[in-house]
């Protein structure tokens, strides 16, 4: 990539983030070709309901996906000429002495191909790997509480280092990351120590997401959700200890974009990181090879010079040959390419795959060894992409605009009355429910518990069928289990959202869940990682298609809630800051937060 590059950043002192910038990149191929769809139920596919976490093995021949929903984790043969999947077997918990995997949700290989390593609530599942036929033989697991081990409250992210002698998991919950030493020849796993956020100078690791770690071995980079931040850490590499260097947070320093960061990657050649969040953006940044530290370097944010495909950003990998980063966005259902200059690190925006029924919410990508597929993990599906466009060199010039954070979001077209009825209908795919639920009412619900971050987005599409509507409720006030009631069997959910609710409310937005039910087949609340999970891909209802409840002391309970379609009951655009939004339970609990609100109107 050639040509000059630069960025201009502006932090706004309210309640927005501005950051503008306008370049020109030419017209181009499609980097990326779809190949295949596996679905669970279809052609003899099992263990992949509510898909969470996949890798590919080092030799390329195999593929492995955490089932969350089956306890399982699924191995797949992979066709090396066109990346495509075929269902080979399954480990599930409980089965032939297998623990270890209640809900997995995270799946790493270790880099001579030996062995898998499965993520789950509150345990680490370790398997050998036969590197002929891909089946697995259970080893061990680690557990949450046993051992001396407490640093694996739901272990989100995992890495192993290059020379295959130290695994790290990142406890999103105990807000740490555990250092194992692994055995090469059983795979096995040993505790070495752990690093827990406030103690001994380590910061940036506030419900901490992912977890990266530098090619030659030496650092290792922790994606922080609730600092807002990444968490730099150097590595031991005869031991495997870690000692925290620094971090980068949004905000400080002149760095934008790493508001809810959940993932992060370092390039091949070891001289960039990259990491993105729900907050909509690509942060990338330059790495110091001798001490690990990062500086900032741009941020690729949604919205802006034609971006497009990342807003709730789940998961980024760099492509081997480093031409390309790939990025996740759980809200756009989509996957996005970015091309990157290797001298720089910055990216140029060059497509995205957007609104792909079977990338609906997706969570993870993983790719190929030689880089020639890209996994893209959604629900119940695996997608499968190839690469069909040789990198290009791209020549961009670069202009800079300038903008100011405003108290409205963008115009739109779309006009849509409010609910005000209390009474709410669904029609699930197999039977009907219906349940009477009290209407948000004229004011919003006093006494809710409160959250110190939140961010409320609303999209208005062309049409009323690509309304969409997200909202992440963070760094909450305490709640337990028994707060959210239990919506599998009784307790029902409302979304209240109010406009310039600091003086006159007024209601925008009510759109009922209701309890139990079922979508597809399928029910639509079940527990999930500690709390519950709603999922509606038929978008029977309102438009709410997926809730995660996550109860948390002070400070580290979440919500996030997404929604769409032409039955979601879409507020007529803009709207006044400040916007109160509220969820109110059946029960009488209620979760609250004035939510900085970012939109997009009709016209793209």
């Amino acid at each position: 990539m050639t040509g000059t590059r630069f960025r201009t950043h502006a932090l706004a002192a309210g309640p927005a983030l501005a950051l503008l910038v306008a370049f020109a990149t030419p017209a181009r191929a499609n980097v990326l070709g779809s190949v295949q769809t596996v679905k669970s139920g279809v052609g003899g596919v099992t263990g992949i309901t509510d898909a969470y976490g996949a890798a590919v093995s080092p030799d390329g021949k195999h593929v492995y996906i955490a089932g969350s929903t089956d306890n399982a984790v699924v191995t797949f043969g992979r066709n090396p000429a066109s990346g495509a999947l075929t269902w080979l077997g399954m480990q599930k918990n409980g089965v032939n002495g297998v623990d270890g995997l209640d809900g997995p949700h995270e799946v790493l290989l270790s880099p001579d191909g030996r062995h898998v390593y499965v993520a789950s609530d509150g345990a680490l599942a370790v398997f050998a790997r036969d590197t002929a036929t891909g089946q697995l033989t259970y080893v061990q697991h680690q557990k949450q509480g046993v051992g001396g081990i407490q640093g694996l409250g739901v272990p989100l992210g995992l890495a192993i280092s290059p020379d295959g002698a130290s695994l790290y998991a990142v406890g999103r919950d105990s807000f740490s990351v555990t250092v194992f030493a692994r055995d090469a020849s059983s795979g096995a796993l040993a505790l070495v120590e752990e690093k827990f956020q406030g103690l001994g100078g380590v910061d940036g690791m506030q419900r901490p997401q992912r977890i990266a770690i530098s090619p030659d071995g030496a650092h290792v980079y922790v994606a922080g959700a609730q600092s807002n931040a990444v968490a730099v850490f150097s590595r031991n590499p005869a031991t495997g200890n870690l000692a925290f260097v620094e971090k980068q947070q949004d905000g400080v320093n002149g760095v934008a974009g790493l508001s809810s960061v959940i993932a992060a990657a370092v390039s091949g050649d070891g001289k960039h990181v990259y990491a993105c969040g729900f907050g909509g953006a690509v942060v990338v940044f330059a790495r110091n090879a001798a001490t690990g530290a990062l500086t900032f370097v741009e941020s690729e944010h949604e919205g802006v010079a034609g971006v497009t495909g990342i807003v709730f950003c789940s998961s980024l990998v760099v492509s081997p040959d480093d031409q390309h980063v790939y990025a996740m966005g759980s809200i756009d259902d989509a996957l996005a390419v970015f091309d990157r200059d290797p001298a720089t690190g910055a990216l140029a925006f060059v497509e995205a795959d957007v609104r792909k029924p079977d990338l609906y919410a997706v969570n993870t990508v993983a790719q190929s060894p030689d880089g020639v597929n890209l996994y893209a993990i959604a629900g119940d599906a695996v997608t499968v992409f190839r690469l069909t466009a040789a990198p290009a060199t791209t020549t961009s010039t670069s202009t800079t605009t300038s903008t100011s954070a405003t108290s409205t979001v963008a115009p739109s077209t779309t006009t849509t009355t409010s609910p005000s009825g209390s009474t709410s209908t669904t029609s699930p795919s197999s039977g009907t429910t219906t349940t009477t639920l009290p209407g948000c009412g004229p004011s919003p619900q006093a006494a809710c518990k409160q959250a110190r971050a939140s961010r409320l987005r609303l999209h208005a599409g062309k049409t009323g069928a690509t309304n969409r509507l997200a909202w992440f409720w963070s760094r909450g006030s305490e709640t337990t289990l028994a707060d959210f009631g239990d919506p599998r069997t009784d307790t029902d959910y409302r979304l209240c959202v109010y406009d310039h609710a600091a003086t006159t409310p007024t209601l925008v937005l009510d759109a009922a869940v209701p309890a139990a039910g079922t979508s597809n087949g399928k029910p639509c609340w079940r527990s999930h990682r500690g709390g519950f999970r709603f999922k509606r891909k038929d978008l029977a209802g309102e438009g709410i298609s997926q809730i995660d409840l996550e109860p948390g002391r002070e400070g580290r309970a979440a919500i996030a809630l997404q929604g769409h379609g032409a039955t979601l009951p879409f507020p007529t655009l803009p709207l006044t800051r400040p916007v109160k939004v509220q969820l109110r339970a059946s029960n009488g609990s209620c979760w609250e937060a004035s939510a900085k609100v970012v939109g997009k109107g009709a016209s793209r």
